[in-house]
């Protein structure tokens, strides 16, 4: 019957909430022929900001084969809650059953932020950066040592540290707020949080610190220091900011051969798939 759909279980990719709905008899007789299967892409986040991607959905074969359809080309399109976007005549009803698999079909959707090659970081309305190490912060961000046994009200010069706000963090950053909640260490009347110098990079942590401050970062800081920013965005789970850099970094910084199994093993550590494309291809 037109109009009426199943739909996939939710799955999260780029730090939304997706899932597919399938219309047997089509989405409506406008778009869709009566023997055309219609398939959508849905929003299902409560983000208020919403998304643009590229997808493409594929049907797999009982072969293991992906099949791209005459109809299911690559569609660029902007997202929010609840929006659909896909395609009216993916596929023939009667071509399904040449695709089932064990009654059922297997698709894989690949996905990418990228827009035009041009990819846009979300930023905060209000760009308080200037506040950014000023005396008035009442949290301390400090990149050490972590098996360092020493008094830690002592500050050793290895040692970079940032003073910050946790007003700004809770609404900034929710993961970095919970290590000050959870911090019981107190020197000048600051909540001080120790960060790993393995993980975080003191010039990184500088940039990541001044977007969750909104300031806009430069190309310069993502050719430079891309790397290094995309660790720090994924273990402060700052998604946007991750996935931005990955997109400027595998458009600007040449993949050489002597780097690929190094940027593919970071890709794997830190989960960063538009990166691990780019090196696999």
């Amino acid at each position: 019957t037109q109009g009426e759909y199943v739909h996939s279980d939710q799955f999260t990719c780029f730090g939304h909430e997706w899932r597919v709905r399938i219309y047997r008899g089509g989405y409506d007789g406008a778009a869709a022929g009566h023997d055309d299967v219609s398939l959508y892409l849905e929003n299902m986040s409560r983000h208020r900001r919403g998304t643009v991607v590229d997808f493409l959905i594929y049907i797999v074969s009982p072969a293991g084969q992906l099949i791209s359809t005459e109809h299911g080309i690559e569609k660029n399109a902007s997202f929010k809650n609840g929006r659909l976007r896909g395609f009216a005549d993916f596929i023939n009803f009667r071509d399904v059953d040449d695709y089932l698999i064990d009654g059922s079909m297997v698709l894989e959707i690949h996905m990418r932020t990228l827009h035009d090659n041009n990819p846009v970081l979300p930023a905060f309305r209000l760009n308080l950066s200037s506040a950014l190490g000023e005396s008035g912060g009442d949290v301390e961000v400090v990149v050490a040592n972590q098996n360092d046994t020493r008094d830690y009200t002592k500050r050793q010069k290895h040692e970079t540290s940032f003073n910050v706000h946790s007003l700004i963090l809770k609404q900034a950053c929710p993961l970095l707020a919970s290590m000050v909640d959870s911090s019981n260490l107190v020197t000048s009347g600051r909540r001080v949080v120790r960060l790993p110098e393995d993980k975080i990079k003191p010039e990184a942590l500088e940039r990541v610190l001044r977007y969750f401050y909104g300031d806009k970062l430069s190309k310069h800081d993502f050719t430079v220091h891309g790397l290094p920013i995309i660790g720090a965005a994924h273990y402060f789970g700052a998604v946007e900011l991750k996935l931005f850099a990955e997109s400027v970094f595998v458009q600007e910084v040449p993949i050489t051969v002597d780097r690929l199994e190094y940027l593919a093993e970071f890709a794997e550590t830190n989960e960063c798939g538009i990166l691990m494309e780019a090196v696999s291809t």
